[in-house]
């Protein structure tokens, strides 16, 4: 059993408050059922769900990769907080817009790394990008063609949708870029992050960078790049909303995933249900049965954590844990696997610490598919 709203707990102290000033022992059975019922509601406002065995099912995804240009530019401050901060704002956006996509993030500068691999895990994909230090920052050129050489390395999509964030790079032309995405059924779109003022770009001891004739260099946009989108179907826009509406007409759905879903067995029906029963209870003369419900229900409630306590479930973890920290994976993974429950919150715990001895034991797609179980049942 789980609560879903626990913080209404808190509402239990009221009691605590009215008992503090008046005798407990004082109080007549009419007063003990309309406790009961306030419990009840209580219970029932936190909403405890019972949840059922994960099901897997298959969603078809679409790939998109997002190029962000990382060169020492993106430090201008014509749009804020900065070129880099606000193509980090518009990841941030993006990734949490588009669902049915699976995303992957790049940068580059004048070559190209892998920042996030293609993931529908949208808070690592943001925290990955999230713990880039702009400071490092020192490269002051930069080159769209090997991102669009990475990008297409990262999918194995006939179609694949790439974002560049960017402020237009340097090239003057980019006919060859153009013509690698067209050969490779790429569709480009732009995400301009300057504009056609510009700005300048500090140094770290604080003055504005100069080029060799000591003037004072200022990156403004750099339109060109929308070569690229004209000849691959992409859009250029200076407009996020529009980058996520065209991904929408060109998504491809090429790839096939794995979901797990979790279906949870709402509780508060039964809840509101006996509040309304204890309290016609407390006043009708059924006052003599109230006790030994209240007695039955407690049982209930309780029955499958002690199960658990008191079986040799408890005893299989123990062991598990004790071979674990020994070192013997194989015993570890052998007493986990013989921990039986049917509370979540303990076969949440088995799971992942049969993951983690699977990754011990070098069963990463195995550990994998445990840590998922555990996730979901989480």
């Amino acid at each position: 059993m789980n609560f879903l709203n626990p913080e209404y707990f808190w509402l239990l102290l009221f009691l605590i408050a009215a008992f503090m000033k008046k005798d407990f022992r004082s109080l007549r059975l009419t007063a003990y059922g309309y406790i009961v019922t306030f419990i009840f509601i209580v219970l029932a406002l936190t909403r405890p769900v019972i949840e059922r065995e994960p099901t897997s099912t298959q969603e078809l995804l679409n790939d998109v990769v997002v190029a962000v240009d990382l060169s020492y530019s993106m430090q201008a401050r014509d749009i804020l907080p900065s070129r880099l901060g606000f193509a980090k704002e518009s990841l941030k956006t993006l990734v949490k817009s588009e669902k049915q996509s699976r995303f992957g993030v790049l940068g580059f500068t004048t070559n190209a790394i892998i920042l996030s691999p293609l993931t529908q895990d949208s808070e690592l994909l943001l925290h990955l990008f999230s713990g880039l230090d702009e400071k490092l920052i020192m490269t002051k050129g930069s080159s769209v063609l090997p991102a669009l050489h990475l990008a297409r390395k990262m999918s194995k999509s006939p179609k694949l949708s790439v974002v560049l964030f960017t402020d237009g790079a340097d090239e003057l032309n980019y006919s060859d870029e153009a013509a690698f995405a067209k050969e490779n059924n790429m569709v480009v779109n732009v995400l301009m992050i300057a504009t056609q003022r510009g700005g300048t770009l500090k140094l770290a001891n604080g003055e504005l960078l100069k080029d060799e004739m000591e003037d004072i260099v200022v990156s403004r946009e750099n339109d060109a790049i929308e070569a690229i989108c004209n000849d691959t179907d992409g859009i250029y826009t200076h407009d996020l909303d529009t980058i996520i509406s065209n991904l929408h007409s060109q998504r491809d759905n090429e790839y096939k995933s794995d979901v797990v879903v979790v279906q949870n067995l709402e509780l508060f029906y039964y809840l509101v249900f006996l509040a309304l029963v204890s309290f016609l209870v407390s006043v009708t003369t059924l006052k003599r049965y109230m006790l030994a419900f209240l007695l039955l229900f407690s049982i209930s409630l309780e029955a499958d954590v002690l199960e658990f306590m008191k079986n040799e479930n408890k005893l299989a973890f123990d062991r598990g844990v004790s071979f674990y920290e020994e070192g013997e994976y194989e015993k570890a993974l052998a007493s986990f696997s013989l921990v039986k429950s049917n509370i979540p919150e303990i076969k949440s715990v088995v799971y992942f610490n049969r993951a983690n001895t699977l990754v011990r034991l070098k069963e990463f797609p195995a550990a994998q598919e445990n840590y998922r179980k555990s996730l979901a049942l989480q």
